[in-house]
C-alpha cells in the first residue's frame, strides 16, 4: 500500500524538536487508519520553547515515555507541558550508551558495525526487552490525550519502538520502512555540526534501511515471526492494541 508519509500534518509543529511526528493517519493492511494525536514519536524534549509547550498542552499531551539513560536525562532533562500527568523513564541500552557515545568520537571506530550491534541489542538484549515490555504495557492501558515516546535522536530506540507499534497495528513493512527513514530528513539540521566535526560517525547520526532490516531478520531468526515476537516476547495483545489505536 503506497502512502504519502512526509506530510506537514504528521510532523509536529515544534520549533525545538526536530525528529517528531504523529503516527496518526498511517493506514494498515486492512485500510484502517491510526487515530491522530494518540501516539507521537520524537527526539529529546530538552529545548522546547514556550510555544512548543503550549501546542503540546493543547493536544493535550498527558504521557511522556523517555527511553534515554540517566546520563542523557541529566545532561538534557525533558521540558514537559503542564498537561503531562505521567513521565516514565524506560532506560533502553542504558548500560551501553556512554560507550557508544565515546565510540562515536573515535575516528578508529567502525560506526556501521557498531550500529548493527546496537540494533542487535535493541531487539534481543533481555534488558531492552524488559523495557519494551513495560512500554507496551503502558500503551495497552486506557489512555486519555496523547502519548509521546522519545530518546535523544528519535531514530534508533524510538525507531524500533515505532516499527514494533506499526507491526502490531498491522501496517505493512514498506510503510514502516518509509516512516523509519524519514528520520534522516528531519535530523539534518539538528546534527549538521556533528556531521562536520565527526565525519567518520555518519552512520551513528543517521538511520539505514539495513539497520531496520537486520532487526527484522534477527526477530525472524530467533523467534520465527514478528507476530510471535510481539505476542510471546513483548506480551502485546494485538486485538486490544488495534482496538485502542485504530479508527473504528
Amino acid at each position: 500500500m503506497q502512502q504519502t508519509l512526509n506530510t506537514p500534518s504528521r510532523q509536529l509543529p515544534l520549533q525545538a524538536c526536530f525528529n517528531s511526528r504523529d503516527l496518526g493517519g498511517l493506514r494498515n493492511r486492512d485500510g484502517r487508519s491510526i487515530q491522530t494525536q494518540r501516539l507521537l514519536r520524537a527526539d529529546d524534549l530538552s529545548s522546547l520553547s514556550h510555544d512548543d509547550s503550549v501546542y503540546l498542552q493543547s493536544l493535550p499531551l498527558t504521557t511522556v515515555i523517555d527511553f534515554r539513560s540517566e546520563m542523557e536525562r541529566q545532561h538534557k532533562p525533558d521540558i514537559l507541558p503542564a498537561s503531562c500527568q505521567r513521565h516514565l523513564h524506560l532506560d533502553i541500552l542504558s548500560g551501553n550508551m556512554e560507550v557508544y557515545l565515546q565510540q562515536m568520537k573515535s575516528a578508529s571506530a567502525n560506526a556501521r558495525d557498531i550500529m548493527f550491534e546496537i540494533y542487535h541489542d535493541l531487539v534481543l538484549n533481555p534488558l531492552s526487552l524488559s523495557q519494551y515490555r513495560q512500554f507496551f504495557a503502558e500503551l495497552q492501558q486506557a489512555q486519555t490525550g496523547s502519548l509521546l515516546y522519545h530518546c535523544s535522536a528519535g531514530k534508533d530506540r524510538t525507531g524500533i519502538a515505532t516499527a514494533l507499534i506499526l507491526e502490531a497495528l498491522n501496517v505493512d513493512r514498506d510503510t514502516i520502512m518509509q516512516d523509519y527513514l524519514l528520520s534522516n530528513q528531519y535530523l539534518i539540521s539538528k546534527y549538521s555540526h556533528l556531521f562536520e566535526a565527526y565525519p567518520h560517525a555518519y552512520d551513528f547520526l543517521t538511520v539505514s534501511a539495513d539497520f531496520l532490516q537486520y532487526a527484522w531478520d534477527l526477530i525472524a531468526q530467533h523467534h520465527g515471526s514478528s507476530e510471535r515476537y510481539l505476542t510471546a516476547v513483548l506480551h502485546i495483545d494485538l486485538d486490544a492494541l488495534q482496538t485502542q489505536y485504530l479508527q473504528p
